[in-house]
């Protein structure tokens, strides 16, 4: 069966957007957002790209379509290799990446060709050459060369970088309505292939997110969990019930204290990097035992086990303040001086167990009193008593 090449650019919509929503929803699961910006942007652009193609094949070619459609498909390249840099802790280089759009774009605009469909063809795969390359060179470097996902990133960019270049060549030598390029490198072929790789992306970005989530949890305290926000419930749930009956469930809401507004104007990337500093500054202060979650962006929820009574409240008292401290400081000090705050809201369960989500309404609730009141953590009982700091 023959597909045409309007319905096989529809199928690279779907398969694009479909990646990019796995991604997100894997991504969603992590209590860090460092990499979320440009990763994401990444399959944004890669559905630009394809939702640019069919548009210029339903409509008919235009320069200005194919000149979208060919800056978005390389940077969605340069969006993977800044996120590859930022995963490995160096600067992003956005500027350059910027730079080989800019570059495809204006080639395509500015090509004297009478067919727009091949308009600045070559400028666009040298870019995608280029990029690809760097991607595969920065998966090999620093934090990144420790983890065996990393290696999906290696072998696909590698593949693509070979299969670009090839065509490149032959587009070169024998010309795009030469038989052996509608051969080898027709539009549908290429589409198909592009496919590939991006589906293969999405499974390696997965990987590596996975595998950095098992880091973080060894790396930061031994025997603290994260897992799903679905989850959570049913994991605090069994940790009060494995607990000794001298031990109450204690339900902590941890957020970045107008995380909103931070987010709208310094953008997703500085969020995503407050974000990573407050589950490090939480990790770093939890008992072993703890369970937690990152129940929407900017905040953490956990569950732990301590004693009853003014001991247990002094306890936690003990344990929320280094956070809030801790994450204070670390934002100063990575940030070039850049001011932050979090707040905690804190409940301990009664002799007569509360519901866990009652417990965790309790707690946020105790958390957004904290904010108003310009507090940094408040500690509340399910049976109402209240201590603050």
């Amino acid at each position: 069966m023959t597909i045409d090449l309007a319905s096989m650019l529809v199928v690279a919509v779907i398969v694009c957007a479909a990646c990019g929503i796995f991604y997100g929803l894997d991504s969603a699961r992590t209590l860090a957002g460092r990499h979320l910006a440009a990763w994401m942007s990444g399959f944004a652009t890669t559905l630009l790209s394809a939702v640019s193609y069919l548009a210029a094949t339903l409509n008919g070619d235009s320069v200005w379509i194919v000149a979208v459609a060919n800056a978005a498909m390389v940077a969605s390249i340069a969006a993977l290799w800044v996120g590859c840099r930022l995963f490995n802790g160096r600067r992003s280089l956005v500027l350059l990446g910027t730079l080989f759009v800019g570059v495809t774009a204006t080639s395509a605009v500015l090509d004297p060709t009478d067919d727009p469909e091949w308009a600045g063809t070559i400028a666009r795969l040298i870019s995608l050459i280029m990029l690809s390359l760097l991607v595969a060179y920065e998966a090999r470097r620093g934090r990144m060369r420790t983890a065996p996902a990393s290696l999906v990133l290696v072998v696909v960019m590698i593949l693509h970088a070979v299969f670009t270049a090839v065509r490149l060549a032959v587009y070169l030598a024998a010309g795009p309505h030469s038989e052996i390029f509608e051969r080898l490198f027709s539009t549908p072929i290429v589409t198909y292939m592009n496919l590939v790789f991006v589906v293969a992306v999405a499974v390696g970005l997965v990987l590596l997110r996975s595998w950095e989530r098992k880091q973080r949890l060894s790396s930061e305290r031994v025997g603290v969990r994260a897992v799903g926000r679905r989850a959570f419930i049913a994991e605090a749930t069994r940790l009060r019930d494995g607990q000794q009956s001298d031990r109450r469930l204690a339900i902590l809401v941890v957020a970045i204290d107008g995380y909103g507004d931070l987010r709208r104007a310094y953008g997703m990337a500085t969020a995503g990097e407050l974000e990573a500093l407050l589950a490090a500054a939480v990790f770093r202060e939890l008992p072993a035992g703890s369970v937690c979650t990152r129940v929407w962006s900017g905040t953490i929820l956990v569950a732990t086990s301590v004693e009853p009574g003014p001991t247990g409240l002094s306890g936690l008292h003990d344990l929320a303040a280094p956070i809030a401290a801790g994450y204070r400081e670390a934002v100063t000090q990575q940030l070039d001086g850049f001011a932050g705050a979090a707040n905690l809201g804190v409940v301990v369960d009664s002799a007569a167990p509360t519901p866990v989500e009652t417990l965790v309404s309790i707690a946020r609730t105790a958390r957004a009193d904290a904010e108003r009141r310009g507090e940094s953590v408040r500690v509340v009982e399910s049976a109402s008593e209240t201590q603050d700091r």
